[in-house]
């Protein structure tokens, strides 16, 4: 099963359930925060000729929350603590052997959870604001 078809319910969250920051702070948008973070990461090492182009178009390529399994990421995730351990293994195997390498250089789990919540936080502050002007 990958992302797309799993959803959070609002289960630990029922205030806000259904809402669309629900959605947006959801495990698949968490997911796709990681994963733009990390090509990100590759595209600004390219910007300063540390990495090959063709490395940050293939992990911005890779870099589709769809293309990832949510709940295998979770349960690998108990091992190192957080879900960036099993996700940098999962998306180095997505851009192969050549570009690899290139995926997380330089950074530490914490730096790519750190940047992806901001991202989820910037992404969801209008759809809360315009929750809390209802």
């Amino acid at each position: 099963m990958t992302s797309a078809g799993f959803d959070d319910t609002g289960l630990l969250a029922p205030g806000w359930a259904g809402s669309p920051a629900a959605s947006a702070t959801g495990d698949a948008a968490f997911l796709q925060a990681l994963l733009d973070a990390e090509a990100a990461l590759t595209r600004a090492q390219s910007a300063l000729d540390l990495a090959p182009s063709e490395a940050a178009a293939a992990v911005t390529e890779a870099a589709d929350a769809a293309r990832f399994d949510v709940r295998s990421l979770a349960e690998r995730a108990r091992a190192g603590g957080n879900p960036v351990i099993p996700l940098v293994a999962d998306l180095t195997k997505a851009v192969g052997e050549e570009h690899g390498p290139y995926v997380h250089r330089g950074a530490t789990s914490q730096d790519i959870m750190d940047t992806a919540t901001m991202l989820v936080a910037v992404r969801t502050l209008d759809l809360v604001l315009a929750d809390l002007g209802r």
